[in-house]
């Protein structure tokens, strides 16, 4: 194993240290230098990542300090999102130059996007509960039947998207085309909040459930899918977790909330009994298609997940699961 860290790594590492110094600055500037609290996350993570797991590659160093770097820029790009657009804008141009210098060295390596998702979850996930308490609450018990509807019906769209990608150019093409799809959601999102562009924002803004921020949801789906695209490392795992993300999920609501009369769940009341065993038929049976047997298992544990009364998105919980999952069973 080589130990040597080559000058594109190392120009990026100090384009990187300079991001997050003017960032520690600018949060005591703002007298809010607890807002440093997810970077140290993400480099806690991705090093108990490393410790468990390990990432395999021509040269450690150079892959370790890319992907913290990554992670790094990630999650201060997630503390941005929405708020500060054109400096969202330069840390992606950043973020970008990064994964181009990954994809260079290691194209069959596709860990970095669940680097930018370990960022990004953190990034995401301390603006929700610390910075923007009121919106920690995002069960609505008068939820809209059709904008639910809407927003699931788009989701197994996607999903459908994601699939055709990965059976038609294969699975690491279809990984960097995935995961390029996510970059550019994720740019537009930013661009329609804060440049108000009509009619389409108007109709994106009503696709929110009630008292959550502009872009949340679908920015938990990307990074949720980034995680599965960079630790799933394989075909079948990667469709299991999209047909349980993206099929299951939207099932699971659709049913849950046409329902009438529909009995909750014993351990979470906003959730309904018909609307989990949705979740777990449609994933086990389209997951069995992908990784056979296993997926009657892991769909059983994934519905328990979802069906979880805990405010972290529950596509995240899925996205997590999967990875974890498919790592201790092999797939």
């Amino acid at each position: 194993m080589q130990n040597v860290i080559s000058t594109y790594t190392l120009l990026f590492a100090i384009l990187t240290a300079f991001v997050a110094a003017f960032y520690f600055l600018y949060t005591i500037r703002k007298r809010e230098v607890l807002n440093i609290m997810p970077l140290i996350a993400t480099i806690i993570t991705i090093a108990i990542v490393y410790r468990l797991v390990g990432i395999p590659g021509a040269n450690y160093y150079n892959i370790l300090a890319l992907d913290i770097c990554i992670g790094l820029l990630a999650t201060i790009l997630a503390m941005f999102y929405i708020s500060k657009p054109y400096i969202f804008i330069g840390l992606l141009a950043a973020l970008l130059l990064g994964i181009v210098i990954y994809t260079s060295a290691y194209g069959s390596d596709t860990t970095f996007a669940g680097m930018f998702a370990i960022g990004t979850i953190y990034g995401l996930l301390y603006r929700e509960f610390a910075l923007n308490k009121k919106v920690r609450d995002n069960f609505d018990t008068k939820k809209r039947k059709r904008t639910e509807i809407s927003r699931d019906i788009i989701q197994i769209s996607f999903g459908i998207v994601l699939i055709g990608a990965l059976y038609y150019f294969g699975y690491i093409n279809g990984v960097m085309i995935i995961f390029a799809l996510a970059m550019l959601g994720y740019f537009v999102n930013n661009i329609l909040a804060n440049f108000r562009i009509s009619p389409i924002y108007t109709r994106a803004k009503d696709l929110e459930r009630k008292n959550v921020s502009y872009g949340l949801g679908a920015s938990y789906l990307a990074a949720s899918t980034a995680l599965m695209l960079g630790f799933a490392h394989g075909a079948p795992l990667l469709l299991f977790g999209i047909v349980a993300v993206f099929f299951g999920d939207s099932a699971a609501t659709i049913i849950g909330i046409s329902a009438r009369g529909a009995a909750p769940l014993p351990y979470n009341r906003h959730k309904t009994i018909i609307g989990t065993l949705a979740f777990f038929l449609v994933t086990a049976v389209l997951g069995y298609f992908v990784i056979g047997i296993y997926a009657v298992l892991l769909a059983a544990i994934l519905a328990f997940i979802e069906g979880l009364y805990i405010s972290i998105d529950d596509n995240i919980r899925s996205g997590i699961a999967v990875v974890i999952l498919g790592t201790i069973l092999g797939l």
